[in-house]
């Protein structure tokens, strides 16, 4: 326990006690100086004094020292005490709470520190929380829990607890570091850029310590790093399959916002008017329908020990949302981060513990025979009432894990293997149960959700080839292949009759995306194979360009993916070295197009990619470009590659 003492004689505070450590404290309980195992007469200035004498207490032999407050500007406390008996005054104590939390945030953070360093982040993370628990207004508690997130690489964690430090403390220099770090390791690329300048803005500006020199050399070189990022991702055609992480985005209306408010104009227009707001505004009721459910989720004291109380139905509304379209996706609340588990999923423990329990619903975990004898087992004990929840559950269980821990943690080859877990699941129900009516085996089995599956698994494969191109299970024929039998599929089947943005969502912008994967291979494929005839390589150019082109045209042009997907095949098709009688009537048609998308995706994932400069630049190219022909120094025969095109593959 800690004590403080009074200057009044009448108030004199005494204790009797061996102590290990003596804290001095200012008025405001910040540590001016500890001495360690106090035994002798010990003086210092400003009035402060130890007296300390050995008695004989019982038994056992004990230290005991009698401590007088004798300064009215500062505060004894004791920290650990063995043995004894104390007496203490009304007046000490309104004193008590505040010092024992005072010791007790700075012990816990020295062990949370000492942890950090023998690199127990887990560990330290948790000391760093308890100090919290106690003193949340203490910025460095959360820049130093914000490191052990990074760390342990969760940097939606990482990117909460340096948003706060940062809050508490503007000037923080190392808080800013740290939440630039998990920015760009979210690729979030400008605010990582703003926050590592936020970063060096914050150290001193002359006078640096050794130290200091060393952290500015660190954050400049990180500031560069970061925007070679952004510069390098921005024409990449792969950027934009940025996870959809919308943070702290206050005063900002999302797409589903600004389509929601599109809504009145949709309607009078009718059904027949293609636009990304049917897409996205349905998509993300669903998701947010779900989270409001699982956030619903309370843990209840029951007869048989702790229950989890709450509705169902949370997985199935946020795995509809996401294949529906994955943008629907975000984390704008610390409830995600707060239901994030041990074993590092940011879905609830709750949620999955709930519905897996309730449903009787396989482990996601198992192998695929033995998910199939779970389902059958389920089968023999019950009627469809029984299996079509569980196999629902796992379903989609899986699909969100494979979604959102491939998109944080960027483990997409992880997440392919749980995808084709999925689908594995799926063809066997789907020949098993070819005669069972659909409302017995369960939408699952649906064609176009076995498709939403598969799109999922498309892109999460061409990142995982993109993560390591050398490896055998994940290859760029791989990629072709699969985007053309998704394309074959859905040009051979009837289009749903349904509301349009589940039309669109499960026919044109799957076969958009099959189609910009097929682009992405016959852009990369050259270099893999190393052409060495410049005619192969132009032609294989070609085509990428044309196939990103009419990816563009299965979207709305409203929608952000047809002004980019224009965008990247400009670029290569510029590469192929067309003329510009070739190439500016893309740019025009992406100088349309851009207005009416910044109506709904002003405020999107991508933009934080870095996408409104890169079709900038070609609005700027396009208006260079007509300006060099009017004043005769270019025809439509020549041809531009400007710095910018040079796409980077390697």
């Amino acid at each position: 326990m800690s004590l403080t003492f009074s200057k009044s004689v009448s108030d004199l505070l005494v204790r009797s006690f061996y102590c290990q450590r003596l804290w001095i404290l200012d008025r405001k309980f910040r540590p001016l100086a500890m001495i360690a195992n106090a035994t002798s007469l010990i003086s210092f200035g400003n009035g402060i004094a130890f007296t300390t004498t050995h008695i004989n207490f019982g038994p056992a032999s004990a230290k005991f020292a009698w401590l007088a407050y004798l300064s009215a500007s500062t505060v004894v406390v004791s920290d650990t005490c063995i043995a004894g008996c104390f007496i203490y005054c009304l007046r000490a104590k309104a004193g008590l709470k505040e010092l024992s939390q005072h010791y007790d945030t700075s012990q816990l953070k020295a062990e949370g520190n000492a942890l950090f360093s023998a690199q127990e982040f887990k560990a330290a993370r948790g000391k760093y929380t308890q100090a919290i628990a106690l003193d949340g207004q203490n910025a460095v508690l959360y820049s130093n829990r914000a490191a052990c997130n990074l760390a342990l690489k969760a940097y939606v964690k990482a990117t909460e607890d340096g948003e706060k430090a940062t809050e508490l403390d503007p000037a923080y220099s190392k808080a800013w570091a740290r939440l630039a770090s998990a920015q760009d390791a979210l690729e979030v690329l400008e605010p990582a850029i703003k926050s590592w300048q936020r970063a060096i803005d914050a150290l001193p500006k002359e006078g640096l310590k050794p130290s200091e020199v060393k952290q500015k050399e660190q954050y400049e070189s990180s500031l560069e790093a970061t925007k070679r990022k952004k510069r390098e991702i921005k024409n990449d055609s792969r950027s934009p399959h940025h996870f959809g992480i919308v943070m702290n985005g206050i005063g900002k209306k999302t797409p589903a916002d600004r389509a929601k408010e599109m809504l009145p104009e949709l309607m009078v227009a009718g059904n027949s008017r293609r636009s990304s707001a049917w897409v996205i505004l349905s998509a993300s009721q669903q998701f947010e329908d779900g989270v409001k459910t699982m956030k619903l989720i309370r843990k209840t004291p029951t007869p048989m020990g702790m229950g989890l109380a709450g509705m169902t139905g949370a997985l199935v509304d946020m795995s509809n949302g996401i294949m529906q379209d994955k943008r629907c996706f975000k984390i704008d609340s610390s409830d995600w981060v707060q239901k994030y588990n041990d074993q590092g999923m940011y879905i609830s423990a709750s949620i999955l513990t709930m519905e897996m329990t309730k449903t009787s619903a396989p482990n996601p975990n198992a192998s695929v025979p033995h998910i199939i004898a779970e389902i059958q087992r389920l089968f023999n004990q019950g009627s469809w009432d029984l299996v079509r929840p569980a196999i629902s559950i796992f379903v989609r269980c899986s699909i969100l894990r494979a979604f959102i821990e491939g998109g944080l943690k960027k483990t997409d080859a992880a997440s392919v293997r749980l995808y084709d877990k999925v689908l594995a699941i799926q063809r066997w129900g789907r020949q098993q149960w070819s005669d069972v009516p659909r409302d017995d085996r369960g939408t699952v089995f649906d064609d176009t959700f076995v498709r939403g599956v598969r799109a999922l698994r498309l892109e999460a494969y061409m990142q995982a080839w993109c993560q390591d191109k050398t490896s055998k299970e994940f290859t760029l024929q791989g990629l072709l292949q699969e985007a053309d039998e998704l394309i074959e599929e859905i040009r051979n089947s009837p289009r749903p009759q349904t509301e349009p943005g589940f039309n669109m969502a499960y026919t044109d912008y799957i076969e958009g995306l099959a189609l910009a994967m097929k682009g992405f291979y016959y852009h990369h494929i050259p270099q893999l194979e190393k052409y060495n005839d410049v005619d192969e390589v132009v032609a294989s150019f070609k085509r990428s360009a044309k196939c990103y082109f009419e990816a563009a045209e299965k979207y709305p042009e409203d929608d952000e993916h047809h002004a980019w997907w224009l965008h990247i095949g400009l670029n290569i098709y510029l590469e192929s070295g067309v003329p510009l009688r070739e190439s500016m009537p893309i740019m025009e048609r992406i100088r349309w197009v851009v207005p009416k998308m910044k109506r709904i995706w002003g405020h999107s994932t991508m933009t934080h990619a870095g996408r409104d400069e890169a079709l900038q630049q070609t609005l700027w190219m396009e208006e260079d470009a007509r300006k060099a022909i009017e004043e005769g120094r270019f025809t439509l025969d020549d041809k531009a590659l400007p710095d910018w095109t040079r796409v980077k593959t390697e």
